[in-house]
């Protein structure tokens, strides 16, 4: 976990009182560049997940990441709070979603065009009126799915759950990485399992289950955001069915869509390099 702790240290994190409570996060402002990245991190919440994105990205951006933080119980508080932050430093900026973060970045730039630069959004779907049944089944199952773990949580030790968690990913990306990268999936495994806590996992899952409090997305809520919009929606990633992939789609104007980043939901890790070439590529285009 050297790496990590090394990342740490390199980019400490501030605290700013946003909303009357305190909103803790890591900021790199690159002195050569005037982009700045936002990174919304998954369901997991833990961004420092995202590190050596983070650190590739701060070579050419700046760039800032954070945890969700718990004082913010719902999704309406926390994407107030993200763009509070961002009017207090002043800046406007792409945001970059990963899964959970995709909706995230979509619910700001609805609400809080102002602070929006662009939008690029990964393995994610969208809570479109727009959506068939199709693609409203495959939210109703994400949801028993969520009520399923909240019901683990309560009869098994977490620290066993955190283990779990852990196995299933490494046995899933086990086959298609090389060792360097067996060996940093590992280490953000390991950053998992120590940073995880039960109250921060329930915090998330409720923060999951709260999506469907924004199932309002519309086509009009993006059009400030034409020619702005990258969207990496791998192919052999069925999180989100096709249904929901095509929905995201055509409420996007003009969108930029990838799909041959494969690695399924973890392809921003599997395919680091390539994820982030087209990101930087799209970007400075």
């Amino acid at each position: 976990m050297n790496g990590i702790e090394n990342f740490k240290e390199k980019y400490p994190k501030q605290t700013l009182e946003i909303m009357g409570k305190p909103f803790s996060f890591r900021y790199y402002k690159n002195p050569h560049s005037d982009v700045t990245l936002v990174l919304l991190v998954g369901g997991l919440g833990l961004s420092d997940l995202l590190a050596k994105h983070f650190e590739a990205f701060s070579q050419r951006y700046s760039v800032i990441s954070f945890d969700y933080p718990a004082d913010y119980p719902n999704i309406q508080s926390l994407t107030d709070a993200i763009a509070a932050l961002m009017r207090e430093l002043g800046i406007r900026a792409y945001f970059v979603g990963q899964s959970l973060g995709g909706f995230m970045a979509q619910i700001i730039a609805k609400n809080h065009p102002e602070v929006v630069e662009g939008l690029v959004l990964s393995n994610t779907g969208t809570l479109s009126s727009e959506l068939n049944k199709e693609g409203a089944q495959c939210f109703y199952d994400m949801l028993k799915r969520i009520d399923k773990s909240l019901f683990i949580m309560k009869f098994l030790p977490f620290g066993f759950v955190k283990k779990q968690m852990k196995k299933a990913v490494l046995s899933k990306t086990s086959t298609q990485l090389s060792e360097a990268e067996k060996e940093i999936m590992a280490d953000l495994c390991d950053e998992m399992v120590v940073s995880l806590t039960k109250k921060y996992q329930i915090h998330m899952s409720l923060l999951l289950k709260d999506l469907q409090n924004h199932w309002n997305m519309e086509r009009a809520d993006f059009v400030h955001l034409k020619g702005k919009i990258l969207l990496i929606l791998s192919d052999d990633d069925d999180t989100f069915n096709e249904s929901v992939k095509d929905t995201l789609i055509s409420i996007m104007p003009e969108p930029v869509v990838v799909t041959d980043i494969l690695g399924g939901h973890l392809a921003l890790m599997l395919k680091f390099d390539r994820y982030l070439q087209t990101i930087v590529q799209f970007i400075d285009a």
